[in-house]
């Protein structure tokens, strides 16, 4: 059933058809919403946040969703506190506001962009090795194309190792290999494509340096910055189990 089946069929509502998009109740003064809203059925959990509490609740007539918000006055009389019925299209995570999606909305419609976005670059980086690979002549391992950035890492790393045990014997395959997925990152993450360039090199474990020969030119100074992290991270480590112990010995 598309968006506009959806909200004709709510609009003939006997139980929420009356409603308005938006209620806004004080209930600091007593206020209360139309008796159809205390007919609605809760659907999942509460949720928190600022001091506000919120839920989605359903119809059980037409299948509507409604945000239901408690805005308690956190200070004073509690005279100003209030609760707001706002009705959403029925896929929850689409929002029909007209000040936009909240804040956990938007984080969770960013999230789910951002694991689309990521699969979708490790089925194309799957392909290029795949192209490199073939044309090369190597048999490739694998168990199918990869279902996230970190399975591609793996893949990747699993893979490349191989040839590089072997020397420069596959030095035209790596060098163009590696130039095609760098050229490939930045346009497939943008700002973030150093990240997750680093991603890439960390699956590799302390053979990432093995790369080094092969990278293109703008992209070997990525080594030494890696080992700069490893060598950070490996301090805190230390400073860490240092507090441990050092908290240990004072019981």
């Amino acid at each position: 059933m598309d968006t506009t089946q959806r909200e004709d069929q709510t609009a003939k509502c006997s139980l929420c058809g009356e409603l308005p998009d938006e209620l806004i109740v004080n209930t600091g003064r007593d206020e209360r919403f139309p008796a159809a809203c205390y007919k609605l059925v809760p659907v999942g959990g509460e949720s928190t946040s600022q001091g506000m509490f919120s839920q989605t609740y359903r119809c059980p007539e037409c299948g509507a969703y409604f945000d239901w918000e408690v805005c308690p006055q956190m200070y004073g009389s509690g005279i100003n506190a209030e609760e707001r019925l706002i009705r959403v299209l029925s896929d929850p995570a689409v929002r029909n506001r007209s000040y936009g999606p909240s804040r956990q909305e938007q984080e969770a419609a960013d999230a789910k962009w951002a694991a689309q976005v990521d699969a979708a670059a490790a089925r194309g980086a799957f392909r290029i090795m795949e192209k490199r690979f073939a044309s090369a002549g190597v048999v490739m391992n694998h168990n199918g194309a990869p279902k996230d950035w970190s399975d591609f890492c793996s893949l990747c790393a699993r893979n490349l190792i191989e040839l590089l045990k072997k020397g420069f014997l596959h030095a035209k395959l790596l060098k163009a290999l590696l130039a095609e997925l760098v050229d490939f990152m930045e346009k497939s993450f943008g700002q973030d494509s150093d990240e997750k360039f680093y991603r890439l090199l960390g699956a590799f474990d302390a053979r990432y340096t093995w790369l080094e020969p092969f990278l293109p030119e703008s992209q070997r100074s990525t080594i030494s910055i890696m080992e700069e992290r490893l060598e950070e991270m490996r301090a805190e480590n230390e400073d860490e189990a240092e507090r441990f112990r050092q908290g240990q010995m004072s019981y």
